[in-house]
């Protein structure tokens, strides 16, 4: 499923106007399958130290219940199929596999208010050595 980059510009406008400040994917895969474990939605919250000091705090929500104009599930689909699609580029571009054999795992964080995205991915390996008919 390649989504248009121009609809994920509008689908991350929509996210930021409802309050979704960041968005967090675990993901994980082998034998010959891969899904997303989890997608977390977070918000941006001012909080206060208590010694007075202001700060941003990023707490979970539901964002189809806990939005003042919850999302739609098409668009919860949509942000998860855009997922799938990054989940894939990287770990391509990478040369990895993380649905195959031993797989892979990771995350992609994405900042929703800058409309960027970093992705951590480690790549599952097994090294076989065979030492036989040695000497003593």
């Amino acid at each position: 499923m390649q989504i248009d980059k121009l609809e994920i510009k509008a689908l991350m406008y929509r996210l930021k106007s409802k309050g979704v400040s960041q968005i967090y994917c675990y993901f994980d895969g082998g034998g010959d399958s891969g899904e997303i474990n989890e997608i977390d939605y977070k918000t941006s919250v001012l909080k206060q130290y208590d010694d007075g000091t202001l700060y941003d705090s990023h707490e979970d929500i539901n964002p189809e219940t806990e939005l003042s104009s919850p999302l739609k599930s098409e668009d919860t689909s949509l942000v998860e199929g855009w997922l799938y699609d990054v989940i894939a580029d990287k770990v391509n571009e990478y040369g990895g596999d993380w649905c195959n054999n031993d797989g892979g795992y990771g995350s992609v964080d994405i900042n929703v208010e800058d409309q960027t995205y970093d992705v951590h991915y480690a790549q599952r390996t097994i090294d076989e050595c065979d030492w036989s008919d040695i000497g003593i």
